[in-house]
């Protein structure tokens, strides 16, 4: 419901088996590191036998990433959307990329960083605009693509400043979050400023009073991180390609906390630390369009209060002020 208020997920009575079934519906193959197999989609063969070549390919990184790192202990660490899209961002970004020089060899094309770049490029722009084609599930689908037509250019950096042996500390120390893959793929400098830490203090009470307990409204039932990718994919779906720039590569950190009202309805509360005060003021803008939201901001923090109360309480919107 929170996510559908943002305008990123499908309306509530959506199935979560339509759900599984357009996600499942985005993979041509996979790779098992349960049971060391690379499974080719039936419905993906082509009758182009280098395509099929291309896509077996990748599996076949990804059972040379399982040898050597242990896929399995990678994908562990998952705690939220963004850091399964970090994570991820170096597991099949590193895949695509090798897949993208194996398509060089296989048609005996020149391998120039320009054409390299150029080929990047055109997967990136086609595929977003393939899975942006459709609202409804963009952002659905884009957790599924982003980190393979991003997570290229975080490899293709890493590859270029490291090599192999620079991508076994990658994996010893991998991403934990979207806003690298997204510095990378638009030629932004990795930021040293602070990203605050997630999950983030969340329990909250007026000076004076007891913290809130579990069966309190202003308790949280659950936290989430959505990271620098969607504020991307909130900008583009409004069609402002240079604000989603902005706000994906300015973010600093956020987490978004659920809440179930004395009413029985839910309340969401989510907070936002960007670069700038301007890009704080773009993502209000952007946030306080949405349905049955609330924003505040200040300085470059800003905290949006979801719920379809008409009037947000205020213990809703939480401290003022980044963690």
């Amino acid at each position: 419901m929170l996510l559908e208020w943002l305008g990123l997920a499908q309306p509530s009575d959506s199935s979560a088996e339509s759900t599984n079934q357009l996600v499942a519906s985005l993979y041509l193959a996979l790779y098992d590191p349960a049971t060391k197999q690379a499974t080719l989609i039936e419905d993906a063969r082509s009758e182009n036998a280098a395509s099929n070549d291309e896509v077996l390919f990748h599996e076949l990184v990804h059972a040379q990433q399982d040898a050597r790192y242990d896929l399995a202990s990678i994908l562990a660490g998952v705690n939220s959307v963004d850091s399964l899209i970090g994570r991820r961002s170096l597991v099949e970004g590193e895949a695509l990329f090798h897949q993208i020089l194996f398509d060089f060899g296989a048609l005996d094309m020149p391998l120039t960083a320009t054409n390299l770049q150029r080929a990047m490029e055109g997967l990136r722009s086609s595929e977003e605009a393939s899975w942006m084609a459709d609202p409804a599930t963009a952002w659905t689908r884009s957790l599924v693509l982003a980190s393979y037509v991003y997570g290229q250019f975080l490899v293709r950096d890493w590859w270029l400043q490291g090599g192999p042996e620079g991508m076994v500390a990658r994996f010893a120390d991998p991403p934990t979050e979207s806003l690298r893959m997204l510095e990378a793929a638009f030629a932004r400098e990795p930021t040293t400023d602070r990203i605050w830490a997630y999950p983030a203090a969340s329990i909250f009470a007026p000076a004076g009073q007891a913290l809130p307990v579990p069966g309190n409204e202003q308790y949280p039932l659950a936290v989430d991180r959505l990271g620098a990718w969607t504020l991307y994919v909130l900008a583009s779906l409004a069609g402002e390609d240079d604000v989603a720039r902005a706000l994906g590569t300015g973010w600093r950190g956020d987490e978004l906390d659920l809440f179930q009202l004395q009413d029985g309805g839910f309340a969401g509360r989510l907070r936002v630390s960007v670069d700038t005060v301007d890009n704080a003021n773009e993502l209000a803008r952007l946030l306080s369009a949405k349905l049955n939201v609330e924003v505040r901001t200040n300085g470059t923090f800003v905290v949006a209060a979801l719920t379809a109360q008409p009037a947000k309480p205020d213990w809703l919107f939480g401290p003022l002020e980044a963690p």
